[in-house]
């Protein structure tokens, strides 16, 4: 480790915009994407970062480098008084920085060179011991279905032997389907934008009567999702929005829409018709979706974090991520520092706490949200409605 501490030394950290980013760079961010399978996610690589930054005048890729070589990447977009968030924000299920094997590096450095003083992510997925100066507020794990060799069936094959009676019983809804209906049908790459709006709208119509945040509806996480919706993945851009569809007598029921780079598929939407609920429409695509893997030709079905209670039986927890805080010790910093901080007075160290409740939801819609009048009218409104759910 002496050696690893000797050799972060001599990093030195460039700040450039996305657009500034040679050729020579871009193949070594690349590498280090396929160098580990924690960095293996299309949320990382510098397609992503492009996509975004079109969108987004604050993004900026932060390279340390020891010589000519690359040897770690981060990108963020910053805010307000150097804060800085990972790219992507709320969809930002997996963040960096990237880190090559064998090397140590400053968070604080790393932040200096970008002109941040601050940075908050849920989802970093760097190995933990690689950054020197800052630590992990908690970890846990992202779900993945992973096919490493063999096959698609007997992926599900291994799957069944985990969760019998569960596996069982999907089976059973899906070949229910086939028998209730003339046409049940998968359907996948077609990016019809009217079937994405319908999507979009049954989400935004179930976190409405949830109470929680309208990521569809709010205007910067709105802009991300059109922004990856614009970009169509097909046999000639292998990087792009992607989306798996459900149709039963030709009527879309279920689907499931986010980024797919090459063999990896990373959905960000899972929605289906409430009309329909009683069939199951959401697991049956989902049990279709990963028995068809090998004729869309994915390797990888990423299901994220989260505490849905499906996700356990059709992936692993294979990918450790976690939750990163980090302030620099300067007025800014010290400043932003004090007043996160400042929430554990009122019991926010309690994951489950009123207080921290209310820390994420004002996290949330400030990711989501640029404009102040539809963030207080967003809080309020999930306030109530999630104050009625609990008492009804």
């Amino acid at each position: 480790m002496e050696k690893n501490t000797e050799v972060s030394r001599v990093v030195l950290f460039v700040a450039k915009d996305i657009s500034e980013v040679t050729h020579a760079e871009w193949k070594q961010w690349k590498f280090l994407n396929s160098s580990q399978n924690c960095y293996r996610s299309p949320l990382l690589e510098p397609e992503f970062a492009k996509l975004i930054a079109s969108n987004n005048d604050h993004v900026r890729v932060i390279f340390g480098q020891v010589g000519e070589k690359i040897v770690s990447v981060f990108c963020g977009s910053g805010r307000v008084a150097g804060m800085v968030r990972p790219l992507g924000a709320p969809f930002d299920d997996y963040s960096g920085p990237l880190i090559a094997e064998g090397y140590q590096i400053s968070m604080n450095d790393m932040l200096r060179a970008g002109g941040w003083h601050s940075y908050r992510g849920e989802g970093c997925a760097t190995p933990e011991g690689v950054l020197m100066d800052a630590k992990f507020e908690s970890r846990g794990y992202s779900f993945v279905a992973q096919i490493e060799d063999g096959s698609a069936a007997e992926y599900l094959a291994e799957r069944w032997k985990d969760n019998p009676k569960r596996m069982k019983n999907f089976r059973r809804l899906s070949r229910k389907l086939d028998k209730d209906f003339d046409t049940v049908e998968l359907r996948y790459g077609v990016n019809n934008p009217s079937d994405i709006q319908q999507l979009f709208n049954w989400k935004s119509n179930q976190f409405s009567k949830s109470g929680l945040v309208d990521v569809i509806e709010a205007e910067k996480s709105s802009t991300v999702l059109q922004a990856v919706s614009s970009v169509k993945y097909n046999e000639e851009n292998n990087f792009g929005g992607y989306l798996i569809e459900l149709r039963v007598n030709g009527a879309l029921v279920a689907g499931h829409f986010g980024l797919r780079s090459g063999e990896n598929f990373h959905p960000w939407i899972s929605a289906y018709d409430p009309d329909h609920s009683e069939l199951g429409p959401g697991i049956i695509l989902l049990y279709r979706a990963i028995e068809a893997m090998d004729e869309m030709g994915l390797k990888s079905y990423d299901l994220s974090g989260g505490h849905d209670h499906y996700k356990k039986y059709f992936a692993k927890p294979s990918r450790e991520v976690g939750k990163l805080v980090y302030f620099r010790p300067t007025i800014l910093g010290t400043i932003q520092g004090v007043g996160f901080k400042s929430w554990n007075l009122f019991g926010t160290k309690n994951e489950n706490s009123i207080a921290s409740r209310m820390r994420r939801r004002f996290d949330h819609l400030a990711i989501c949200e640029t404009r102040l009048m539809p963030r207080l009218k967003g809080f309020f409104e999930a306030f109530l409605k999630r104050h009625n759910t609990q008492n009804s």
